[in-house]
């Protein structure tokens, strides 16, 4: 089993030239049955492919390839034995492998534009491809389901119409001559990425034979994330996918996967850090409360673990996502990424132990009244409901921010509680 190690992805400049691999070169050494199983990404989007690798279990795969559209993305999959091709768009200036696009912007279009002439390169091959953007979790092999499909030139999710981040490409002539005049469509559309593109080029097809996968085999991020919160929400055994779309923000891509467990990096030691300090809110009643939960983190210099909330009219827990949607959360969990950590965040296997045990047995401080002192509390909530903290209750004069900042200034513990703001 290989191990989620991403300490090179902190690499921030390629090494001196080295010998890449090319695609066709790859595909070669990699297809089987004349099948690969396709991704690509640059060093912008590295984190999210490497989470996709490590919960996907992506090396059991034998005819697994992965194209990066730069060198430093290159090395960094290279140094962690993942079979990788470069194909350098570096040249481009239309294009910024440093940073990672905003779906529906320009710059996202013209990067995608890659996807394109990826899929082109390998479909002439003559290999079938089992495409898979980086955003999507495999939950088991989808080759069997697919290959009981016979008679289409292309097999996809559907969002809508087709997805182009989960599909089986045949080398058909038809899938030949879409990927061929989608290449050229594309900078002629209006606001066009590869998935509008290769939609505009196979409705010139007459034949095309297009198959648009079921939701509950292959579902989207709007339809997956409607019932699916967090990780105690169950997943159909006949699921196949996890594509976490429908949502702006690679760090917002990211936390969502936290909230449900499907997250496996440690970026920076963001769960393992022994030292950390945090601080935690066990009621959460107003939208308005994250910021100031927020400052009060940033005062006392500790990472806050974002409160359970729930909506009056609903009877679930909401994430960030429910609450303020894609661009809110998207701008919270960008903003403040080294700030927050998700709400079960303690259920994470890499936190150290004893931070975990604070957690569950550290005094809740109450600055409200009414205030019952020495009250167990228990939670609804999942990931606290075997927890054993008592409320401690305490005066206060002013406002409750300032009197959980003086209270808790000199505290050396790993994790301080308080009740709410």
């Amino acid at each position: 089993m290989q191990k989620n190690n991403i300490s090179s992805t902190n690499q921030n400049s390629y090494e001196a030239p080295m010998v890449y691999t090319t695609v066709e070169s790859l595909i070669k050494k990699r297809a089987m049955n004349k099948t690969i199983i396709l991704y690509c990404t640059d060093n912008s989007y590295i984190d999210l492919f490497l989470n996709g690798y490590y919960a996907s279990q992506l090396w059991k795969y034998e005819n697994l390839a992965v194209t990066c559209f730069d060198r430093l993305c290159y090395q960094k999959l290279y140094k962690l034995n993942i079979p990788v091709a470069l194909l350098n768009v570096e040249s481009d200036t239309s294009v910024d492998i440093t940073k990672a696009a905003i779906c529906h912007t320009k710059a996202f279009h013209n990067k995608v534009h890659y996807k394109l002439v990826l899929w082109q390169i390998v479909i002439n091959m003559n290999i079938q491809i089992l495409y898979v953007d980086s955003d999507v979790i495999l939950l088991q092999n989808p080759l069997f389901y697919l290959n009981s499909f016979t008679g289409y030139d292309i097999i996809a999710q559907r969002d809508g119409e087709l997805c182009s981040g989960f599909m089986y490409m045949y080398p058909t002539r038809n899938t030949k001559l879409a990927v061929e005049r989608s290449i050229k469509i594309r900078p002629k559309l209006p606001d066009a990425n590869d998935q509008d593109a290769l939609i505009a080029a196979f409705r010139t097809i007459r034949d095309f034979r297009l198959k648009l996968l079921p939701f509950d085999t292959v579902p989207s991020g709007e339809v997956f994330f409607k019932s699916h919160h967090y990780y105690w929400d169950p997943i159909s055994p006949k699921q196949l996918t996890i594509h976490n779309n429908y949502i702006h923000g690679l760090e917002n891509k990211l936390y969502r996967f936290k909230e449900i467990k499907m997250y496996k990096l440690d970026r920076n030691r963001e769960y393992s850090n022994p030292l950390a300090k945090y601080l935690t809110i066990e009621i959460w009643n107003y939208k308005s409360e994250l910021k100031n939960a927020i400052k009060l983190a940033k005062r006392l210099k500790r990472i806050l673990v974002i409160p359970p909330f729930k909506y009056r009219m609903n009877s679930h827990f909401s994430t960030l996502f429910d609450i303020f949607g894609s661009d809110g959360s998207n701008a919270i969990v960008s903003k403040y990424k080294n700030v927050i950590r998700e709400s079960v965040f303690f259920t994470n296997e890499l936190v150290p132990h004893s931070i975990v045990l604070q957690d569950r047995m550290e005094n809740v401080i109450s600055f409200k009244k009414p205030c019952k002192d020495n009250t167990i509390l228990h939670s609804e909530f999942p990931p606290r409901a075997n927890n054993q903290n008592h409320l401690e209750c305490q005066k206060c004069h002013g406002s409750i921010s300032n009197c959980a900042y003086n209270y808790f200034k000199h505290s050396n513990k790993s994790v301080v509680k308080l009740y709410s703001l």
